[in-house]
């Protein structure tokens, strides 16, 4: 089977699963293409963490509305599927699905969206805004087959979308994470209550919080936000909160096992790799209260979800005056990976939502995790 990915943002998280699924459906059997928003952000660069050997398309697909661009992409997105004839086509992110979904259904072409957490979920804008990007989503939704979600949060905001649905929450390789986090961290521990963050430092994930949180902490608890990005002059003008800039995951999950407690702030998520990381590697989390964040992290069982600065210092005292607590809740968050959100899990999921897209359901072979056999702590 022929099956051609289109993701037009790759930051963060959807970098992550892009890979895995190019990952998991070569060793399947299945050929696989990626086309890729190489102006989205600028961030170009983002392509060279995903596996190599497989055939990459560039596409001028930005992230902001603009009909003249966008119109020139869609055409173009076109005549490379026309080209390519794949068997199935999956898109990642609101812009690869506004422009595939209806260049798949002018071709007859099987597709799949993923929106990796829907514009329209943010709460760092109105609600006349959110409601014009629900709007746009309902329309496009039937121009697609299969719709999924990463998170039940997220699974609940698009239930009322036309289209099939599924759920497959994110999944892991957790004996990889591990053996990766023995490295050297980015900065040894200070033997300081530390809070560590990694992502990109944008509107989304809230630095203007986390700001806000660093500055009223006690002075010796110590910040480290892995990561870089256009809001960082936020944190730097904090004097509290330590940028230590993009890092290559082993030493970025390294860096991740030293700390305390992982914090997320995010206004919206569709289920962050990074909380899982810290999960997986049984760290406290604090978390806001969205989608995606509250899926993951059970108060009392794995960590605090939160709705104000008050609420995440309350926690964070709690862990920093309680290491039985912090030790806990570690377990807990540790826990939770292991039950419900391994690589291996993920695989299974995937492949129920794609073998009705197969030309051949007969001929379909599953996705193949390596080590196939199911992660232990």
């Amino acid at each position: 089977m022929h099956i051609v990915h289109i993701a037009t943002g790759l930051i963060g998280g959807p970098v992550v699963i892009v890979g895995q699924l190019m990952e998991m459906q070569r060793a399947a059997g299945h050929r696989v293409t990626l086309i890729y928003g190489k102006t989205h952000n600028g961030f170009e660069a983002e392509v060279a963490k995903l596996p190599q050997g497989f055939e990459m398309i560039g596409l001028d697909a930005g992230r902001e509305i603009s009909l003249p661009a966008d119109s020139a992409a869609y055409w173009l997105l076109v005549e490379h599927l026309r080209r390519l004839k794949p068997d199935v086509v999956h898109m990642h992110n609101s812009k690869a699905g506004a422009l595939g979904r209806p260049a798949c259904r002018r071709l007859g072409l099987r597709n799949i969206y993923s929106p990796h957490g829907p514009a329209y979920l943010r709460r760092d804008m109105g609600a006349i805004k959110r409601a014009v990007l629900y709007t746009i989503e309902w329309g496009l939704a039937l121009f697609g087959d299969q719709l999924v979600a990463s998170s039940p949060g997220e699974m609940r905001a698009i239930r009322f979308l036309p289209g099939s649905k599924h759920l497959v929450p994110n999944g892991v390789d957790i004996d990889a994470i591990r053996r990766m986090a023995a490295g050297a961290p980015v900065k040894p521990h200070a033997c300081r209550f530390r809070i560590a963050l990694s992502s990109r430092i944008w509107p989304q994930k809230n630095p203007e919080q986390v700001a806000r949180i660093a500055t009223k902490s006690p002075a010796d608890w110590e910040w480290c936000w892995i990561g870089d990005g256009p809001q960082r002059d936020v944190l730097d003008a904090t004097g509290r909160v330590d940028v230590l800039g993009w890092q290559e995951t082993p030493a970025v999950v390294a860096t991740i096992r030293t700390a305390d407690a992982y914090v997320q702030a995010s206004h919206s998520e569709g289920m962050p790799f990074s909380l899982l990381e810290a999960m997986t590697l049984g760290r406290p989390c604090v978390v806001s209260n969205v989608s995606g964040n509250r899926d993951l992290v059970r108060p009392g069982i794995s960590g605090f979800v939160c709705n104000s600065d008050e609420e995440f210092l309350a926690g964070l005292s709690q862990l920093a005056n309680d290491a039985a607590l912090r030790r806990r809740l570690g377990e807990g968050a540790a826990r939770t990976v292991t039950n419900s959100y391994s690589l291996a899990m993920a695989a299974r999921k995937w492949s129920l939502v794609y073998r009705p897209l197969a030309a051949q359901p007969a001929a379909f072979r599953d996705f193949v995790v390596h080590p196939v056999e199911e992660d232990r702590i």
